[in-house]
């Protein structure tokens, strides 16, 4: 697995979970629309979204670049496979919920606005490991992780986690075993074997 930008490169504002608390398709509120949670960490990122109607029931994960007023999420990871169009959206903020709009979502080509409302809490530690097939983000107290080993004949899987005082709990899951995934990172721990620390195993507390 490639990931060509640092952990440092994306502006620290987008660093956090945010969670999906509207889509709109072609003018439209769906109604259907899945729980989602994009979790960023640094320039990484891990997309978890829970069954529903279009733009849900599924994950992906990669890099995420910053050319204002424009974030480009690069899908490393795709539980639906690649897709013909530039996953890219123009963003704006209405106080702290970030305005996503485009034209090109899930696949089709669709003019669509998504409201994304960020998760209470720290925003701290900013944690991420990649393998050769998943990839693993933690910021405050949200975590998420995927994996996908299809291309060796294995599965996908992925989940969001949230800490709730003393304990993470998965709280969108996608196919597979969670029990497969790397549990949430922690500052300084030893990770799971073919696993490493993205930006040199830096870790910031």
């Amino acid at each position: 697995m490639i990931l060509e930008p640092g952990l440092d490169e994306l502006p620290a504002r987008f660093y956090g979970a945010w969670e999906r608390s509207l889509l709109t398709i072609d003018g439209v509120a769906a109604a259907d629309a899945g729980r989602a949670v994009w979790v960023q960490a640094g320039s990484v990122f891990v997309d978890v979204r829970g069954p529903g109607g279009f733009a849900s029931d599924t994950c992906f994960a990669g890099t995420t670049t910053w050319s204002e007023p424009h974030l480009t999420w690069a899908h490393v990871i795709d539980r639906a496979g690649g897709e013909d169009g530039e996953d890219t959206g123009h963003i704006t903020f209405d106080g702290d919920d970030l305005i996503e709009r485009g034209s090109f979502i899930a696949g089709a080509t669709r003019d669509y606005s998504e409201r994304w409302t960020p998760l209470p809490g720290d925003r701290t530690p900013v944690l991420a490991a990649a393998s050769a097939t998943g990839l693993c983000v933690r910021v405050g107290d949200y975590a998420a992780a995927v994996i996908d080993d299809r291309d060796a004949g294995g599965g996908f899987v992925a989940a969001f986690w949230r800490w709730t005082d003393s304990e993470w709990r998965a709280e969108l899951e996608v196919d597979g075993d969670v029990a497969l995934l790397p549990p949430p990172l922690e500052p300084g721990a030893a990770l799971r074997d073919g696993w490493n620390w993205l930006t040199d195993a830096e870790v910031r507390a």
